[in-house]
């Protein structure tokens, strides 16, 4: 599936208010003057190998996921992902603290899960809000692992489906760090998502 350039700028913009509200969200969850900026997030519908791919590009063979099950007209399993490295700077420094960046305690992985459920209940809720419609969300777990790996406990990988995936970039205290954000979703989920942002657009023009 190619998104064309309305559907890609539909979806751009709806997940734009969503990360809006994340930045806004874990500003205020962070130590006094972390001001979090989230870039506008980059919006493609990629084959799963495909996404595996560009991962490791950016955030290497060893990464960090935080995912959550949603259910409602284009359920499916939202995730969020950065490198192992990535993730362990964005908990210190969320949490202002100085643990070693080689590895990661029990409160650590909480702290990084509830950063993960803040970005993508954001990403949800505002979708939600849009179609007026209920989405309800699971309890978010965090994997850590290869790419491949932690996708497989979420996707059938030989089944080679496509995923709605977003990128933005991270600015924390003058920290960058690169998030990936996909929604697992089966291909004619994707579908259902795309007829109700037009549906929705076409609401705004007539209302306008």
């Amino acid at each position: 599936m190619q998104l064309d350039v309305f559907e890609e700028s539909l979806l751009t913009e709806a997940f734009n208010m969503g990360v809006g509200r994340a930045a806004k969200s874990l500003s205020e969850l962070g130590p006094e003057k972390s001001r979090v900026n989230l870039s506008v997030p980059e919006v493609n519908i990629v084959k799963v190998d495909e996404l595996v791919s560009q991962i490791k590009e950016v955030s290497g063979d060893y990464i960090c996921l935080v995912g959550e099950k949603y259910h409602g007209p284009f359920a499916g399993t939202a995730v969020v992902m950065y490198s192992h490295e990535s993730s362990l700077q964005l908990v210190r420094i969320m949490l202002d603290s100085h643990f070693p960046l080689d590895k990661m305690t029990e409160m650590e992985s909480d702290a990084l899960c509830e950063v993960g459920n803040i970005i993508l209940n954001a990403c949800l809720a505002t979708l939600a809000n849009l179609f007026k419609l209920r989405i309800d969300r699971e309890l978010p777990e965090v994997k850590i692992g290869g790419p491949r790996e932690v996708l497989e406990t979420y996707l059938d990988l030989k089944n080679q489906d496509e995923v709605l995936y977003l990128r933005m970039a991270f600015s924390i205290q003058k920290q960058d760090i690169v998030g990936h954000i996909s929604f697992l979703l089966a291909t004619e989920k994707i579908q259902v998502l795309l007829e109700l942002l037009e549906q929705h657009h076409r609401r705004v023009m007539e209302n306008g």
